[in-house]
């Protein structure tokens, strides 16, 4: 969908068929409840827009059921949600490495299984911003009452922390963010904040991104599908979604610390960090948030000692090589 060079960007859409179990379509009204249920998970410049089957040419042999109770209720769907990025967790190098060599693709894979899926690392963030506020964050005081768009786990911590956070799709920000309908926004980094229009009617750009510090993006096939193609081509596909994995942080990097620069330097924007009193705010409430989740589900409370262990390890590499690069070699 080439909406990116309008003012403020319209970006991709996901087009998305649903055949129901009696082979009829679904009408506007569950069309839009659909889309509605889906959109407060979409992630960068996604929207989804449900359609007919015949639209995409979908071959009509491969059955869904569409169920409101379902979806955001079940528990093995809200694992693999929620876990796609922890607040305070590990960064893009770090979950890579735990995905592919510290045992947390093979859990994704186990979960997925259950409803007959693959899935494939698809790409990630790298350690996103803070977000765009309209006023100064001096203190926990000036969380009260703020209405910023904050899904996932950030979004109950922000609660927790007394702010409140607001579900809106990518296309209604930069809107909702200059008619006051939310205070403050976070969205991903500054190279598609850039493009996205921020920097001209939000005044200050706070980091670091707590919430998203290593946001996995992902692939999924149909795993009977999947599985009947010879070894050759499954291993072209995974070889395909590690490269496009590798090649996103890349091209992230490089173009955040571009788009960085020149809204600095050419558009006034106003960096600014967290004081610390709110990150160690922000870091109570984590705990107590994740806690919530994995008391909740058993197979979260897997996933999460997975993880967990595994951050705990490579930390202890990273304080010792990572963190004087950083803090005395970097020039």
């Amino acid at each position: 969908y080439g909406g990116d060079i309008l003012n403020p960007p319209i970006y991709g859409k996901v087009y998305i068929a649903i055949l129901t179990k009696t082979g009829s379509e679904l009408n506007a009204a569950t069309k839009k409840e659909v889309q509605n249920l889906l959109r407060k998970y979409a992630m960068a410049s996604i929207d989804p827009v449900v359609v007919d089957p015949d639209s995409l040419y979908i071959n009509t042999k491969v059955f869904a059921q569409y169920d409101t109770g379902c979806g955001s209720n079940s528990s093995a769907i809200k694992t693999d949600i929620q876990n796609s990025s922890v607040p305070f967790g590990m960064n893009a190098q770090q979950v890579n490495a735990w995905l592919y060599s510290g045992g947390g693709l093979e859990l994704w894979e186990e979960l997925y299984a259950e409803h007959g899926l693959v899935p494939l690392v698809g790409g990630n963030t790298g350690v996103q911003m803070g977000g765009w506020f309209n006023k100064e964050i001096n203190s926990l005081k000036d969380l009260k009452g703020l209405k910023m768009r904050m899904p996932g786990l950030g979004g109950k911590v922000l609660e927790k922390a007394g702010g409140s956070p607001i579900l809106l799709a990518g296309n209604e920000l930069y809107t909702g963010l200059e008619r006051g309908v939310i205070d403050a926004t976070e969205w991903i980094g500054p190279y598609h904040d850039y493009k996205m229009g921020f920097y001209q009617i939000a005044k200050y750009y706070y980091t670091p991104g707590w919430h998203e510090t290593g946001a996995i993006l992902e692939f999924f096939i149909n795993k009977d599908r999947f599985e009947e193609l010879p070894s050759d081509l499954q291993s072209i596909v995974r070889h395909a979604a590690a490269r496009i994995n590798h090649w996103m942080l890349s091209e992230f990097e490089a173009k955040n610390a571009y788009y960085l620069k020149l809204m600095v330097n050419e558009h006034g924007v106003q960096l600014r960090q967290f004081p610390k009193e709110v990150l160690e705010s922000f870091k109570v409430h984590t705990k107590e948030a994740i806690q919530e989740l994995v008391d909740s589900d058993p197979f979260s409370k897997r996933v999460y000692d997975s993880y967990s262990k595994f951050q705990k390890e490579i930390n202890y590499w990273s304080i010792h090589t990572e963190k004087p690069f950083y803090n005395d070699l970097m020039t």
